[in-house]
């Protein structure tokens, strides 16, 4: 195929596949006819050259054992030795053999992204088996970063509904989120808002951790600490990305009382700057108040960004000596501005240098 169309070629000798890559960009993936086994549940597949039956049947799904014949002799012929074809037609997911989630877990998850994204439903015998796999554990023997790559798919899941919201829903169903965490839970009302909310804030130019968003809510019933430790010692998240998951939640149930208050701007915009901005996502699919979400939309869009005209340099040309009351006097100015108690760059040198003097004697 490189020869005749050009194209570079990367073979993976250990699983008998390779991948072309056409001049104009196009993947080709190319697999030879093999069987696997597993020296444990969730590990890496050993691989050997097999028949194209045997290639089928170690598939995940009956959906996906299907085969169509290349050869000019017999082109376009369907192979479909386990019924794919029908449960194709009847939109149904169904495991080839009973021990088909226990050999690889994460065809649970796969199962439901199917589901969801295809509106397809497991047969009654796939579901029990996959609710069984859950019950026992089975999940636990994958390696936590395989986990968290399916959880990512499912958190990026776009089908229909154009949300990974039933699909997490769905996982719940199967006792998934309880396996993860005890006390994890999917509400449907605050994951169907979240699409919006992250979307909400990347308009406004911000890159949120799509995973600590969904984690979060996930665990809005969970301890904070609690919340940390799952995705830290279950998912193997990073400390900084595992930390933000709890201190989302700490944010998510102080801030909506606070804002109910209707603090001044320059306070609100302390409070909102401090946790990880993907509390502002959350808090915004969680809490339909129409105070703080016009607190909400106020910072985001507004106070956020204000900025003053002056800068230290300023002052000190004004006859201010450096040092940390500099600092202080601008931060002030600040919350003034953001307060509309001044406006302008004269009125922030003016309201500065009031501040300073208060304090500091000015250099003749």
């Amino acid at each position: 195929m490189a020869r005749r169309h050009g194209g570079a070629v990367v073979v993976h000798r250990r699983f008998g596949t390779a991948t072309l890559t056409l001049p104009e960009g196009q993947r080709l993936e190319f697999a030879t006819a093999r069987t696997e086994t597993y020296d444990y549940p969730g590990a890496l597949p050993r691989v050997e050259p097999s028949s194209v039956v045997d290639d089928l049947r170690r598939r995940d799904f009956t959906i996906n054992a299907l085969a169509i014949a290349l050869r000019p002799e017999r082109w376009g012929e369907l192979l479909d030795p386990f019924g794919g074809a029908e449960d194709l037609e009847q939109r149904r997911i169904r495991v080839l053999h009973p021990l088909s989630f226990v050999e690889d877990p994460t065809r649970i998850l796969r199962a439901v992204r199917y589901e969801q994204r295809y509106h397809f439903r497991m047969e009654p015998t796939t579901e029990a088996l996959a609710r069984r796999s859950v019950a026992d554990g089975d999940l636990g023997r994958i390696s936590p970063e395989r986990l968290r790559a399916e959880l990512g798919r499912v958190f990026r899941e776009r089908g229909p509904q154009g949300t990974p919201t039933r699909a997490l829903a769905r996982l719940g169903e199967l006792g998934v989120w309880e396996w993860l965490a005890p006390g994890m839970r999917a509400d449907e009302r605050v994951l169907a808002a979240l699409p919006g909310a992250i979307e909400w804030l990347q308009r406004a130019g911000e890159s949120p951790s799509v995973r600590v968003i969904y984690l979060a809510a996930l665990a809005l019933e969970l301890d904070p600490d609690a919340a940390t430790a799952m995705a830290r010692d279950r998912l193997r998240l990073p400390p900084a990305e595992a930390a933000a998951v709890g201190d989302v939640l700490r944010a998510v149930r102080a801030l909506p009382d606070f804002l109910r208050q209707q603090p001044r701007p320059a306070v609100a915009t302390a409070e909102l700057r401090a946790p990880p901005v993907e509390t502002l996502a959350l808090l915004r699919a969680t809490t339909p108040d129409p105070v703080v979400r016009g607190y909400l939309d106020r910072y985001l869009h507004e106070w956020r960004t204000v900025r003053l005209e002056i800068d230290g340099n300023d002052l000190v040309r004004a006859g201010i000596a450096p040092g940390p009351a500099v600092g202080a006097a601008l931060r002030a100015t600040l919350d003034a501005k953001l307060n509309g108690e001044i406006a302008g760059r004269e009125a922030e040198l003016a309201f500065a240098l009031a501040r300073l003097r208060e304090q500091l004697t000015v250099k003749d």
